[in-house]
Parts: C-alpha cells; sequence; structure tokens
C-alpha cells in the first residue's frame, strides 16, 4: 500500500483554510477549504471522500486544484 501523500501548510495557509471553512461564501468552497484540511492532517482521499460524501476522484482534484493554485483554486 503507497504511503499517504499529507499537505505541508505554512501556519497562514492553514488560517486561511480553516477561516474558509467556517465564514466561506459557499457551501461548495467550505467543504473543499476542509478537505485540503483533512489531507494536511494524513486523511486519506477515501477517507475524505467518505468523510465528505464526495467522490475520491473528486477529492483528488481539489488537491491538485490547491497545490496549483492555492486557495484561490477551490
Amino acid at each position: 500500500m503507497k504511503p499517504i501523500k499529507v499537505l505541508e501548510l505554512s501556519e497562514d495557509d492553514r488560517l486561511k483554510l480553516e477561516k474558509g471553512y467556517h465564514k466561506g461564501p459557499t457551501h461548495c468552497f467550505r467543504i473543499r477549504c476542509k478537505s485540503i484540511l483533512l489531507k494536511s492532517e494524513g486523511k486519506s482521499a477515501p477517507q475524505i471522500a467518505e468523510m465528505l460524501e464526495v467522490t475520491v476522484p473528486t477529492v483528488y482534484t481539489w488537491v491538485k486544484r490547491y497545490e496549483e493554485n492555492g486557495i484561490k483554486g477551490l
């Protein structure tokens, strides 16, 4: 089994994501922020997908968008 890729977040990025999760303008944006926070905690894409009731490819897409464009990518 492959090791789980953990996203490394700076304190500033973590704070922005937490703010987005709690006060984001849309439900979709808040869920995307939560997915990145969970990934940074070492959760796997299948675990996150189950928790947030989305598909595994969706989680991978959000992570890729975050890695490429930061919070603006969400």
